[in-house]
């Protein structure tokens, strides 16, 4: 779980790096709570060694200007 965390928090320090707002930023790690393959083989502990990244838009961007 450690290292899911450390994961998720290099993304967030390379977003913030590249000038993303960290206020925009959420990271979890879910470690072995949430595999998408077997952890049983090498092939699979690799798949599961992933980020995810979701990007939400800024609504105030995309509101109609009067």
């Amino acid at each position: 779980m450690s290292l899911s965390n450390k994961r998720a928090d290099s993304v967030l320090d390379l977003l913030t790096k590249e000038g993303v707002d960290s206020n925009r930023i959420n990271t979890y790690g879910f470690g072995e709570a949430e595999p998408i393959a077997t952890n049983m083989n090498a092939d699979g502990r690799k798949k599961n060694r992933r980020i995810e990244i979701r990007i939400t838009p800024i609504s105030e961007m995309f509101d109609e200007k009067e």
